[in-house]
């Protein structure tokens, strides 16, 4: 079995082939945002290099977060385009799970890391098993205060978040070098191999890079078992992915549940249909559906039409995790600015607002028919500077 694998989490860009538990070929360049502009030529020039034609890859296997929202995103696009394309399986694969695989086994225990923005790292711990580091705890966003809490018992470091944590100031680790850990493809595609191989694939239509946000973690100092965190209820990961039609009944109990002046289940039912201009996306909470977003994306602009959070998981940070995706989202596309309208009454949310960079705009007046309430036109601009580094 053939498997391309795709790696764009980071300023690395890499493709790989693995075939029947070898590795066939890998090229890697350094080429921060330049990932969709080399990507396509890197992967014909890999075929070509290793002599396989391109409809001889059986299987896809793309990193999936966490890292760069954009070139994860340009990396799963493609890769899901040649599944596509091709009739084959793809799955993803956890981007620190990927630096893992390349380490050698050293020691019993490691926390891999990745920088994330605002100068926090995300990390996963790692436990030596069977000749290889099998992840042993969920990932995180830790701020690195809190990341020194997490670690206290693990002493070994791995990964690109290292330069954060020593610019933060932590010490008394051990900080494996890079050619230890170096980012690649190689590592992608086995472990996809592995997945594929065991029919642990994706669905083609709602695989979709990872979002974890360090609001979901409390700072709360947290149970350990060999220093593995066990996240609380107020700190869970939270999984943003695209909404589907199957996701329509719990939608419009979230609305219901939600809204004095809910939407109706028809005009729902039109806006969970992705479309050339739609992007629909809902939160989910341990396989519990805790909110959702609907967007529009009409050329420069975005608007954000809809959202909506369970009152069972409100002030948790679940919108501010959603408009955060819809933002990265708005950067990857070159998108300028984002509008919304929110009811005069919604204090809550006007208050909100203005803490993720939007400022009001204007008032519609009698805007909303079910009650004659006027809105308030609020527009974010898009910093397009606010990327991975």
């Amino acid at each position: 079995m053939l498997v391309l694998g795709i790696e764009t989490a980071t300023p690395t860009c890499a493709v790989a082939l693995w075939q029947d538990g070898s590795l066939l070929a890998e090229t890697r360049v350094k080429a921060k945002h330049l990932h969709g502009e080399i990507i396509s030529d890197l992967i014909e020039q890999l075929l070509q290099n290793a002599r396989r034609p391109f409809d001889g890859v059986d299987g896809i296997a793309v990193s999936r977060g966490p890292g760069s929202f954009t070139g994860l995103r340009i990396g799963m696009s493609v890769g899901k385009a040649i599944a596509f394309a091709q009739n084959i399986p793809i799955v993803g694969v956890h981007t620190l799970d990927g630096i893992a695989a390349n380490i050698a086994p050293l020691v019993e225990r490691i926390a891999v890391t990745l920088p994330s923005r605002r100068g926090e790292v995300f990390a996963a711990p790692y436990r030596h098993l069977d000749g290889e580091y099998h992840r042993d705890g969920q990932i995180v966003a830790l701020t690195i205060d809190e990341f020194r809490e997490w670690a206290a018992a693990i002493r070994t470091i791995a990964g690109p978040g290292i330069k954060s944590l020593q610019e933060g100031g932590v010490a008394q680790k051990y900080f494996l070098p890079e050619h230890f850990w170096e980012i690649g493809a190689a590592s992608i595609a086995r472990l996809g191999a592995r997945k594929i191989l065991a029919g642990e694939v994706d669905d083609l239509a709602s695989l979709e890079p990872d979002h974890i946000s360090s609001r979901f973690y409390t700072g709360r100092k947290p149970k350990t078992d060999f220093g593995i965190t066990a996240v609380s209820r107020a700190s869970e990961t939270v999984q943003i992915r695209s909404m589907t039609a199957d996701d329509l009944s719990t939608i419009v109990e979230i609305e219901r549940a939600a809204k004095p002046h809910p939407w109706s289940e028809a005009m729902l039912r039109k806006e969970t249909e992705v479309g050339p201009i739609s992007r629909p996306l809902v939160a989910v909470v341990k396989g519990r559906i805790a909110g959702f977003i609907m967007a529009w994306f009409v050329a420069d602009e975005v608007h954000i039409i809809n959202i909506v959070v369970h009152p069972d998981f409100q002030r948790r940070g679940i919108a501010t995790g959603l408009l955060e995706h819809v933002f990265d989202e708005a950067r990857s596309q070159g998108c300028e600015k984002v509008f919304l309208e929110v009811r005069e009454s919604n204090q809550p949310a006007i208050r909100l607002y203005p803490k993720l960079g939007f400022r009001e705009a204007g008032i519609r007046p009698q805007y909303y028919e079910d009650t004659g309430e006027d809105a308030v036109l609020m527009v974010k601009k898009i910093d397009h500077r606010a990327s991975y580094n």
